[in-house]
């Protein structure tokens, strides 16, 4: 029923705790590039566990994955992401998509044989849970751009084990909505330019031999969350632009979703496919932060059940 609901919202809208005797590993050593087989490739990600880790306190874990050229160093320097996990005591990952790109089940990505990224994701998190004592309701997942549609793909697939996703950069596609549409709604952030030219603000569609492919617009979005996740009441809009930012940042987010899950979008007005350096917004503390400092935030605020 949840499937023919959301695909008439898509129609209309179209017009560890520590082994006892183990010896905890210290961060300094335990930080680096690193490598693991799965689906019988050798995939690899980039690990950043702060020096204030203590194996006897539950620590967060976040996944950021890069946009497509890119890898999980080139991400770990964009994002910053390493400074804010220091002053948290969050253990972050970077992993690298085969070949600078992340499968996530739409064009252009056409590999063939189909590399399994999905399940490299859910072998990273094994396989940094067994050897870290990690907070497995504090669980997150951010990425910009290509690392932003594969993060759509994750919150949808692996639900059960995140407590929130961010994606920068990107927005859902025809395919994604039509593969989450059976899932379970989890607190969803999504920060994109009303200018991308890459993901525009009114969406992008082509048809190929009757299969519909490109990006939603954002209504189109919106909508898809707030039946997808029975979000109730009306979305409140607002502004969080900070007074020393050169880009506006506007707001709408949509709350009394299920499971207490809930839905924000920042549109940065006529910022287009970039990394938003420059953006500064205006925290729920009422201080100055960047777009990286929100996703913290954001991540800050949800614990899954």
């Amino acid at each position: 029923m949840k499937r023919a609901i959301l695909c008439c919202v898509l129609l209309a809208l179209l017009t560890m705790t520590p082994v006892l005797g183990q010896e905890s590993t210290p961060a300094a050593e335990s930080s680096g590039e690193r490598s693991l087989t799965h689906d019988g490739l050798e995939r690899t990600y980039l690990l950043h566990v702060p020096a204030s880790y203590d194996a006897a306190t539950p620590a967060p874990l976040v996944l950021v994955l890069h946009p497509a050229g890119g890898t999980g160093r080139n991400m770990r320097d964009l994002s910053g992401f390493n400074a804010l996990a220091n002053d948290s005591g969050t253990i972050v990952a970077y992993p690298d998509g085969i070949d600078g790109v992340w499968d996530y089940l739409d064009i252009p990505v056409n590999r063939d044989p189909v590399v399994d990224d999905l399940g490299f994701l859910n072998a990273v998190l094994d396989e940094i849970s067994a050897e870290f004592n990690i907070d497995a309701s504090r669980i997150y997942v951010t990425g910009y751009s290509n690392g932003g549609l594969m993060t759509f793909r994750v919150g949808c697939e692996l639900a059960d084990r995140l407590a929130a996703v961010a994606i920068i950069g990107a927005n859902m596609t025809y395919r994604l909505a039509t593969d989450c549409a059976d899932g379970t709604m989890i607190p969803t952030l999504l920060i994109l330019g009303t200018q991308d030219e890459a993901f525009p603000w009114l969406g992008a569609m082509e048809v190929d031999n009757g299969n519909v492919y490109g990006s939603l617009s954002i209504a189109q979005t919106t909508g898809f969350f707030a039946t997808f996740g029975d979000c109730s009441g009306q979305p409140q809009q607002g502004e969080i632009t900070h007074e020393t930012s050169p880009v506006r940042v506007l707001s709408q987010s949509y709350t009394g979703c299920t499971n207490d899950a809930e839905f924000i979008l920042l549109g940065m007005v006529d910022a287009g496919h970039n990394w938003p350096s420059d953006v500064i917004v205006r925290l729920p503390s009422d201080s100055a932060g960047t777009i990286i400092d929100a996703v913290w935030t954001f991540f800050a605020a949800h614990t899954r059940e």
